[in-house]
């Protein structure tokens, strides 16, 4: 604003007019002018001995502290203002922080009912391989008392063959013993027959006798002897088979 664009207006103030140039608006001068008026009758009525010099200078200093205090006021709740708007800042601060707390409590129970899934998942699991082996073991409990009682069936059936062979061996020992002993009686017989025979054949053929007696008696020492001879061939025979079964 120039200077041909000051107001100018005329105000009373305790009962003189003065001029006031400025750069306000009229309306604020007048307030300003009318509220010095006001300060001015009030120190007067207050204290009327003083003259009109000393109530414009107590006036100027009720204005001073006014100002003064007003402007403290007003620092204050610039202060206060500020203040809220570093509660504002601090809310919205918390808020965000809670907001990020949130996100990461969320994320952290998405995390938990994961780790909750897999670890309903991997005792599931584990059942399954606990039933597994429960089982993998009972099979082998089985395969092992199958074993055993087929290595007990083997070992009776070993035993057996051994007790039945022990058996043979014995009886075959005892059979070539009689056999032995039955060969030596047919022999020792055979040959006791034969020296009767052949004593039979010198007496017959030394006496040249027709004794009857005699020649029944040679006729049956000649079947006797012809009876164990061929039992002797019989029994030959028999050996002879059981060492040769082919």
């Amino acid at each position: 604003m120039s200077a041909e664009e000051k107001t100018r207006i005329t105000v009373d103030i305790f009962g003189t007019n003065y001029k006031l140039v400025g750069r306000s608006s009229v309306s604020y001068m007048k307030m300003v002018a009318s509220h010095v008026n006001d300060q001015m009758y009030h120190i007067s009525n207050a204290l009327p001995q003083l003259e009109s010099s000393k109530i414009a200078v107590l006036a100027s200093v009720n204005i001073a502290d006014e100002f003064f205090k007003l402007r403290k006021e007003m620092e204050q709740l610039q202060g206060e203002g500020q203040k809220s708007i570093d509660l504002e800042e601090k809310y919205r601060k918390s808020v965000q922080q809670f907001a990020e707390l949130e996100q990461v409590n969320k994320s952290w129970q998405e995390k938990q009912l994961n780790a909750d899934e897999q670890s309903v998942q991997q005792q599931m699991a584990l059942q399954g391989l606990q039933m597994e082996l429960q089982a993998a073991q009972q099979q082998h409990q089985a395969q092992q008392e199958y074993l055993h009682n087929v290595e007990q069936q083997l070992i009776q059936a070993k035993n057996e063959q051994i007790r039945q062979r022990e058996a043979s061996e014995e009886h075959q020992q005892q059979l070539t013993s009689s056999e032995l002993a039955e060969q030596q009686r047919l022999q020792e017989e055979n040959a006791e027959l034969r020296n009767e025979l052949e004593q039979e054949r010198a007496r017959y053929s030394n006496q040249q006798s027709d004794d009857q007696d005699l020649v029944q008696e040679h006729k049956k020492l000649t079947v006797e002897y012809e009876k164990l001879k061929k039992e002797y061939n019989e029994w030959i025979q028999l050996v002879m088979e059981k060492e040769d079964p082919s």
